[in-house]
Parts: structure tokens; C-alpha cells; sequence
């Protein structure tokens, strides 16, 4: 994702970004690695999940620990989230974000298909041509 739209998300969320800069605890030194295109999905999920993760981390603080997002990437054409510690909700909020991502163009957001053939979620513009 591009640096903007990323600065826009840790920005909006910075507690969940703690450990970027250690690659023992998070792999979001690596950045966003996905395409502009996910953006809206990703904010629209994190939105959903704010209310969740507000209430776990008041139980984590017991116990010295928070919510974090440890690698937001692009694996076999869908969005994938992962975060530690999570319940159940965070789980099924990121699942329906990646089952998403399957009809949305991973690099401008229009509607889209997953590519088999590439393993992309593209729509008709940015797909590669066929073989």
C-alpha cells in the first residue's frame, strides 16, 4: 500500500502498531504489503473491530499486554490480517475482510474476480492479459 494511505491507518489506529520497528514481534516494518486498492476494505474492517478491541484490551491491561496488528498482507490473491492477542469477533471480522477482498481489484478498488491463473484479485482493467 502506498506510504499516504498507510501513514492515514497508523495514524488513525497508532496503538495497534507498537512493535513495527522489532521483526521478533511484528512485521509491520515491512509496511502494508498490498495494493491502494484494499484500503477501503481495511478501514471499513478496522472500524468494525474498534468496539472489540476497546473492550479486549481493558481485560489485557490485567494482565500487561494489548491488541496489535502484526502483518496486513496479500497472500494468494486475498487481504490477510494478523494480530495477537485476538477473540473470536477479530477473527471472524478479518475473515470476512479476506473472503472480501476476493471481489475487489487489490490495486484500484473496483469490483473484481480472483485470477487463478495469477492468484490476483484484479478487475478487467488490471488484470494481466491472458496467456
Amino acid at each position: 500500500m502506498s506510504p499516504g494511505l498507510e501513514v492515514q491507518i497508523r495514524l488513525r489506529w497508532p496503538e495497534w502498531f507498537g512493535q513495527h520497528s522489532d521483526y521478533t514481534k511484528s512485521l509491520m516494518g515491512h509496511g502494508f504489503q498490498h495494493g491502494d486498492g484494499w484500503y477501503r476494505l481495511l478501514a471499513k474492517t478496522f472500524e468494525r473491530i474498534e468496539p472489540e478491541v476497546a473492550r479486549f484490551n481493558r481485560e489485557l491491561a490485567a494482565i500487561g499486554t494489548q491488541f496489535e496488528i502484526v502483518e496486513v498482507k496479500e497472500k494468494f490473491g486475498s487481504l490477510r490480517i494478523i494480530a495477537l492477542p485476538t477473540t473470536t469477533e477479530i477473527i471472524c471480522a478479518f475473515m470476512d475482510a479476506r473472503y472480501e477482498s476476493l471481489t475487489i481489484c487489490e490495486l484500484c478498488g473496483a469490483p473484481g474476480a480472483f485470477q487463478t491463473e495469477y492468484s490476483q484479485t484484479r478487475c478487467t482493467d488490471c488484470a494481466p492479459p491472458k496467456r
